[in-house]
């Protein structure tokens, strides 16, 4: 996809809006450029700073793409990949729905591959929409999905209808969204999309992850910098599934509250980092993640089988994170529309591995979630 600085046109540049769920493009004064050059665009999204575009090229077109002065940057569009019962516990979640405190009236939206409202464990949605199939329908049978999202969405606020052991952190949230992705795009367009003030949650829960290199400077990491600083919304994200390697994007953007995994209670090691989350630092040497929650021996909903599965991953650790945030807005409305501060909040309160300080970097982050000081 293209980036267009904003220049003298700018103006022009936004004709198309924020987001046309039709896609039907209206690239103002340098798209059109564009196309009358023999470029095909198929999306746009109108950032507050610059403006995208999505268009397959071939090779030589790339070449001619590095001509015009007007282009910010080229990226490509690449895929995402998906990244409780006594979970709740050690985070203490279950002490905090005990006192009613379970995210009720926290508009909140989740980004992912799936959402099977058929599913005992899950609310019906206020709104969806489906980013590849372009409609509101949301099927969550689609070929293309792998219950990935019916998964994170049930830690997160799962009701525990079908078993009460696997209910969610912030079974009370009651004004959901959610945006159905596949790809890098998707997830941008979807993040543009949540900013309409019809739709604008408090909380965005992520748990998709894209392999950008240099991470953090790429273009999903800077719409969600850019979202979070203009909107106040709070975009908590999965640091990655690989290891030493690299934290993944939009986890390594400077705004995000990116979450790691630490081993459940089935495990010897618990609390321990998992083997797979993804460390820091960041291309620019930032430390991350922000902190841990549990993610591996999870439980979860699966709308394969209208059960539950189990699995490991920092997507299982993200929802634990979220379901926090949601129960925090909850309790102090002043914090909403304050991402910063609510950052700031699970930072602190966050319990570094075995009580050592020294442990605070680049595997641990600030330590495990914690809700009680909350």
């Amino acid at each position: 996809h293209l980036s267009e600085s904003d220049g003298v046109k700018s103006g022009d540049i936004k004709e198309g809006g924020v987001f046309n769920p039709d896609f039907h493009t209206k690239p103002g004064y340098y798209g059109k450029l564009l196309q009358k050059d023999g470029f095909v665009l198929t999306h746009y999204i109108d950032g507050s700073s610059w403006g995208t575009y999505a268009t397959q090229i071939s090779e030589e077109q790339l070449f001619k793409l590095t001509e015009y002065n007007f282009i910010e940057g080229i990226s490509e569009v690449l895929n995402v990949f998906p990244a409780l019962d006594n979970s709740n516990a050690q985070i203490s979640a279950d002490y905090m729905r005990a006192d009613s405190y379970t995210g009720f009236g926290v508009t909140t939206a989740i980004i992912d591959d799936d959402y099977d409202e058929t599913h005992g464990d899950l609310p019906v949605l206020d709104s969806c929409y489906d980013f590849q199939n372009d409609d509101y329908a949301c099927n969550p049978d689609d070929p293309q999905s792998d219950s990935h999202g019916t998964a994170v969405s049930s830690i997160l606020l799962g009701r525990g209808v079908r078993n009460i052991r696997y209910k969610g952190v912030a079974p009370g949230v009651n004004s959901v969204k959610f945006a159905k992705v596949v790809n890098s795009f998707d997830v941008q367009e979807a993040m543009v999309w949540l900013t309409d003030d019809y739709l604008k949650p408090y909380l965005v829960s992520l748990s998709f992850r894209a392999f950008f290199t240099p991470c953090g400077i790429d273009e999903l990491s800077r719409t969600l910098d850019d979202v979070v600083f203009g909107e106040g919304t709070v975009y908590v994200v999965a640091a990655g599934n690989e290891g030493i390697s690299r934290i993944t994007s939009p986890g390594c953007a400077k705004n995000a509250i990116t979450v790691g995994a630490s081993y459940d209670y089935d495990y010897d090691n618990l609390d321990s980092l998992w083997d797979y989350s993804s460390v820091g630092p960041t291309f620019d040497r930032r430390k991350k993640p922000d902190l841990v929650a549990p993610g591996c021996s999870i439980t979860y909903a699966d709308n394969r089988n209208k059960g539950y599965a189990s699995g490991c991953g920092t997507s299982l650790a993200t929802p634990h994170v979220s379901g926090a945030v949601a129960k925090h807005l909850q309790i102090f409305a002043s914090s909403r529309w304050r991402p910063t501060e609510v950052k700031s909040l699970l930072l602190a309160t966050a319990l570094p591995y075995l009580g050592d300080i020294s442990m605070i970097g680049n595997t641990y982050g600030h330590g495990k979630l914690e809700e009680y000081p909350f």
